[in-house]
């Protein structure tokens, strides 16, 4: 990565972080726009990168079930990931039915495969935003109106990123990946993991979670950051391409910059369910 787009990262990060951080801050309505908006353009690119490499996804299907996942999880958070899968399924084919009936192209079973991934992938696992809404609701409310659980896997995703960039461009000689990523190294991992630490620490503090407790759900935020980001990069690699997107300014498209939180989301509220508040 050169400097010039190093610089531009950086500046699209300082535009666009801060707006970010407040509506998943605010919760509600804007929380379920900011969701709505990622989910929808990340499957668009998703789906679109399929289509280059010569399969055929149900778009419309996808969008429709990754927005469902997120509506659900609105309305009620602990509506089963799997009760949606299954109508999804049961759509899908549906579908296909309806298409053979009426003489046309019949989809595949991997196009069905890869439509009902997708919406799983970015919708299913971004939807768990709301469990960490609830959840902040439920136990931390008193200490701050603003659903810092909600900001803590973003906000942790981030600041891995930014440690990352800064200690692989200082210090980074190591290669952690090669075949995946040439750039990355592990210096630039540990660096990663540094920062979503500290910044990790930082909110915790605020909501009166143990330093054992947040120190490992920044190395969790951290570390399944970076596999998110190495995970993306195979799929990226497969179909030949640098960025999913351009409409991040200085990231790509929308999956560049949310593929390091789509792990570390559900992640990090299940860690908060099970050792934290349960």
């Amino acid at each position: 990565m050169t400097s010039s787009n190093i610089s531009v990262k950086i500046v699209g990060g300082l535009l666009l972080g801060p707006i970010v951080l407040y509506m998943a801050a605010c919760g509600d309505l804007l929380l379920l726009l900011l969701a709505s908006v990622a989910v929808t353009a990340g499957l668009v690119e998703f789906y679109g990168l399929l289509t280059r490499s010569g399969m055929r996804p149900m778009t419309g299907l996808g969008i429709g079930l990754g927005l469902l996942f997120l509506l659900a999880a609105y309305i009620k958070p602990e509506i089963s990931v799997a009760m949606i899968l299954s109508l999804a399924i049961i759509a899908a084919f549906c579908m296909q039915l309806v298409r053979e009936m009426r003489g046309r192209d019949r989809y595949s079973i991997s196009d069905l495969s890869v439509t009902i991934f997708g919406a799983v992938y970015i919708g299913a696992l971004m939807s768990f935003v709301f469990n960490l809404k609830e959840l902040h609701e439920t136990y931390y409310l008193e200490h701050t109106k603003y659903a810092l659980l909600v900001v803590l896997p973003l906000a942790g995703a981030w600041a891995s990123d930014a440690g990352a960039l800064f200690a692989g461009k200082a210090v980074g000689r190591t290669k952690l990946a090669p075949s995946v990523s040439p750039n990355k190294t592990i210096e630039g991992a540990v660096g990663g993991l540094a920062g979503s630490v500290m910044f990790t620490m930082l909110i915790c503090s605020v909501l009166d979670i143990s330093l054992i407790h947040a120190i490992f759900l920044g190395l969790i935020i951290g570390a399944f950051g970076q596999i998110g980001d190495l995970a993306e990069s195979v799929f990226k690699r497969r179909v030949n391409v640098k960025d999913t997107g351009t409409m991040v300014i200085g990231a790509g498209g929308f999956m560049d910059r949310s593929d390091s939180i789509l792990f570390s989301i559900p992640l990090t509220f299940f860690y908060l369910k099970l050792f934290v508040v349960g």
